[in-house]
């Protein structure tokens, strides 16, 4: 460090490696109060610098599986329209693989840390549309206050109704042939979704969650799912799948810039919530140190 008694002005170091900076100040000012001010601006300035370079942000880490049934589905109570019960939930033939089933994370019991929100208000919303009269998608998962468009492809008439225990997120309305209806969703109570119906058509049901985190996936057609930008910790993970009422949690860590892995295999004796599935140590796997 260097000084200037004619030059009262901070100037940048002469040197681009160099995070620090070179203050010019009079002689006077060499006094111990004065410079231990210097070295504690001199270590906001290096780092607010560092946190520049590394974008801000500390590192992440994601949570990925697949969530498996084996055996067959069980069919809907209620026919359609020409006599036939559809399935409960759709399982792959040829890996077991549950689809429209719902993955998200909670903080631990009793843990002094909230789980983070990292996104807007104005969170991207969805669209869940009547064709050949089926909600589509089936399922949906959302962030606290996004909007979902409800569409009628159909050449005849629906309704949508939602029931659910966030009395604001309730509503009966009138879709008729192009019609549309949105509506804005507030979060709900967690591992409860909102139930969709249609009470012309009493076979058709669809299942909106509302979360108010980011932290959360729906399985595809192989059962497969992932999340990231998860920030490292202790997490409580859950599966849902709403149809069956097949419920699987567990404790996961997550840990940064490596994947985290569960793997939640369903079976019959857990529809409707008669055994929830423990996802204990051998059902998560951790990247070897």
């Amino acid at each position: 460090m260097w000084y200037d008694s004619t030059n009262f002005h901070a100037h940048p170091s002469p040197n681009p490696k160099e995070t620090s900076v070179l203050f010019s100040l009079p002689t006077a000012c060499l006094s111990i109060p004065c410079l231990i001010t210097l070295l504690i601006q001199s270590s906001i300035v290096e780092t607010a610098s560092a946190e520049e370079r590394s974008g801000g942000s500390p590192a992440t880490g994601t949570l990925a599986g697949r969530i498996t049934y084996e055996g067959k589905s069980p069919t809907y109570p209620v026919a359609n329209d020409i006599g036939n019960r559809q399935f409960l939930f759709l399982v792959n033939n040829e890996n077991a693989g549950l689809r429209w089933a719902v993955v998200y994370l909670t903080a631990r019991k009793n843990s002094p840390r909230p789980l983070p929100d990292t996104a807007p208000d104005d969170s991207e919303g969805a669209t869940v549309d009547q064709y050949d009269f089926a909600f589509e998608p089936h399922v949906v998962a959302v962030r606290s206050g996004a909007e979902i468009a409800f569409t009628n492809s159909d050449a005849a008439n629906h309704n949508v109704r939602a029931d659910s225990d966030e009395t604001s997120n309730t509503f009966n309305i009138v879709t008729p042939v192009d019609g549309a209806y949105t509506k804005r969703f507030r979060g709900t109570p967690l591992g409860k979704p909102l139930r969709l119906v249609c009470d012309i058509h009493a076979w058709m049901r669809g299942w909106v969650y509302v979360f108010d985190h980011p932290f959360y996936a729906i399985t595809d057609e192989d059962g497969a799912f992932a999340i990231g930008g998860i920030p490292p910790g202790e997490y409580d993970v859950h599966v849902q799948q709403p149809d069956g009422e097949l419920n699987a949690t567990g404790r996961i860590d997550i840990r940064p810039n490596a994947p985290s892995k569960i793997s939640a295999p369903f079976s019959a004796k857990h529809l409707k919530s008669r055994n929830i599935l423990r996802l204990d140590g051998a059902d998560i796997s951790f990247p070897s140190e």
